[in-house]
């Protein structure tokens, strides 16, 4: 089991996570509609990779939102900015949207219209064993 660290300040931004090793796990659409599955299982993390259904994730890490922890939005971005991290229902993965306790963006939340599932960029944070 790992966790990972905020690469700015080093506090601690998910929970204990295991590394996926069968990826038949993930629900192929990114919320299953008819089991209302999340794309993730939570307590496990994926290496981004074209075979994932998400763009821009390549050498990132994939988790499910609930293993994530973060800062109150509103607390770390200026309202202006706070609002274009948002697609028409929920939050966009098109570029860092998520804060670590002391107000690094470390991490992308995709939301908008599929599980939450949270990027967490490989050159923010640390992988801790």
């Amino acid at each position: 089991m790992v966790h990972f660290e905020c690469d700015t300040c080093g506090v601690r931004v998910s929970r204990e996570v295991s590394l996926l090793e069968d990826e038949g796990r993930l629900c192929d659409d990114g919320w299953s509609v008819t089991d209302q599955r999340d794309y993730l299982p939570e307590g496990f993390y994926v290496v981004g990779s074209t075979d994932h259904i998400y763009v821009d994730v390549i050498g990132d890490y994939l988790l499910n939102g609930e293993d994530v922890l973060t800062m109150d939005r509103f607390e770390a971005a200026p309202l202006e900015e706070y609002v274009t991290f948002f697609g028409c229902c929920k939050l966009t993965g098109e570029t860092p949207n998520t804060f670590c306790v002391n107000g690094h963006r470390f991490a992308t939340e995709i939301s908008d219209h599929c599980s939450r599932v949270v990027q967490l960029h490989r050159d923010r944070v640390r992988v801790v064993r």
